[in-house]
Order: C-alpha cells, then structure tokens, then sequence
C-alpha cells in the first residue's frame, strides 16, 4: 500500500513539471510540432448516396473535431479542392490558408503560430513552392528566407537568430583525392565537412537543377562515412583514363527545418597505364 501511494505520489510531481513547463516552449520546440507542414489536413471529400453510388462533393465542407470545435473548411468542385483551403487551432485561430485551383495549391500560403503571427509566408505555382519562402519566429521576428524553383529549395538560405542577425557557422566543404591506382585500380575522392555541428547531413556527386536547386533525381547519393565525411571511389580500368569535373553537394537540414545546400567542384584527371 505505501508503494502504491509513493507511485502515486510521484506520477502527480512528474505531472505537475511537465505541466508547469507546457509555457516555456521556445521558437525551436515549436518547429517540432507537426501542425505547420506545407500541406493543409483537408482530405478530398465524396458524398455516398442511399444507393451506395458514389456523388462527387462540391461546396464548403466543414470539419469538426469530437468537441465541435472547426478544424478545417475548404470549397470542393468536382471532388476537388478548389478555393481557399483554411485549417485552425484549437483555441480557434487560423493555422495556415491556401488557394486551391482543382486539387492544386496556388498564389500564397500563410501558416501561422499558435499566438496568431505569420510562422510562414510563401508562394504555390501548380502546387509547387516558387520563389522567396520567408519565416518567422513567435515574436514576429525573422527566421529565415529562402528561394524555390518549381518546389526545389535553392543554395541562398539565410537563417537568423532570434535577436535578428544573420547566422554564418556553417560548414565548408574540403575534398581530398587519394590514388590507388596502382594498388586496386581506384581513385578514391573523400569529401569532408570542415566544422559541421549539424547532425542531418547527406553528400551527393551531380549538378544541381539549373547550378542551384537541389533535386534528388538530377545527383546522386555517394558513400557516407560518418557526420563529416564522404567519399566517392572511382574505378579506372588498366590503360584507361578518366578526366572529368566532377560536382560535390552536401545538403543539411538546420535546426529551423531548412535546407543548407552547399557545394563544391573537384577536377578528376587520372590514368591507369
């Protein structure tokens, strides 16, 4: 029985913490809510009618949660969303709006902080991030900007602190060839971070779309190490050569969930004679 009640007595303590702190929230444990992604919780809508045939919805759909407190509204036309798309809080305050034009987020998108002030502020084209995407912290200062092409982050992000200046500890990128050729008939090329305290990194060999937005499928993924190094292992058959301007691109995802992309170009010229 006194275990029962010291168990007891414990759990309401640890309650009580965890309470008393729900307010000290900073502007980066708010980034790991999941209430501020691109993409609003509206679901396409269909009607089913008493013959069990299948209606497409058009019009406003409200959506409630068990309390009856709205959680969303959205226009339908044809099944599809189309018009501006508004998700809420609990407490009843917008949480982030969009146009929709047939299923497809247009114009501008602005999501906002539990406090009612903008978090972000960008622009869709044909459901795709185009152009400068600007945030801001919970007091309304600025967080960071950065520019997308056709939905693809680009390589001039700049982040701020919380007292406004702008954040420059990022890290570089060296690389450093090492020749076994005549060993194993390879070319090893290890690209380094030189003081990188970030933990989310990726190294990549490739161009970037149009020299400076970073999609997957124009680069390829190369061999990580560890946090600070990769390396890309080049194979060069007996009597051959390999000459050739190769492109290294390290992307990190900061803290205030962007993408640093950075990059670095290495020239490979070797033969196996």
């Amino acid at each position: 029985m006194q275990k029962r009640d010291t168990l007891a007595l414990s759990l309401l303590i640890f309650s009580s913490i965890i309470l008393s702190g729900c307010d000290a929230f900073s502007d980066i444990e708010f980034l790991k809510k999941k209430t501020n992604s691109d993409t609003l919780s509206i679901p396409t809508v269909r009607d089913t009618t008493e013959t069990g045939k299948k209606k497409l919805k058009n019009g406003l759909r409200i959506d409630k949660d068990s309390y009856g407190r709205v959680t969303s509204k959205i226009n339908y036309k044809d099944g599809m969303r189309h018009g501006m798309a508004i998700n809420y809080y609990k407490n009843g305050k917008v949480r982030g709006k969009v146009a929709y034009k047939m299923n497809k987020r247009t114009g501008r998108g602005l999501w906002y902080h539990e406090n009612g002030k903008v978090y972000k502020d960008l622009n869709f084209v044909n459901d795709k991030k185009e152009g400068l995407q600007k945030k801001y912290y919970k007091s309304g200062k600025l967080m960071s900007e950065a520019v997308f092409k056709e939905g693809l982050p680009g390589v001039n992000l700049k982040e701020y602190t919380t007292q406004g200046k702008l954040k420059k500890l990022y890290p570089a990128i060296e690389i450093k060839g090492v020749n076994k050729i005549n060993e194993e008939n390879e070319y090893i090329i290890y690209v380094k971070l030189k003081n990188n305290n970030f933990r989310k990194v990726k190294f990549y060999e490739g161009e970037l779309y149009k020299g400076s937005y970073f999609s997957k499928y124009s680069i390829r993924e190369i061999e990580k190490i560890d946090n600070n190094t990769a390396k890309l292992t080049v194979h060069v058959n007996r009597g051959s050569s390999v000459m050739k301007k190769l492109n290294f691109v390290v992307v990190i995802n900061t803290p205030l969930r962007n993408k640093k992309i950075i990059q670095k170009s290495f020239n490979l010229a070797v033969t196996n004679y």
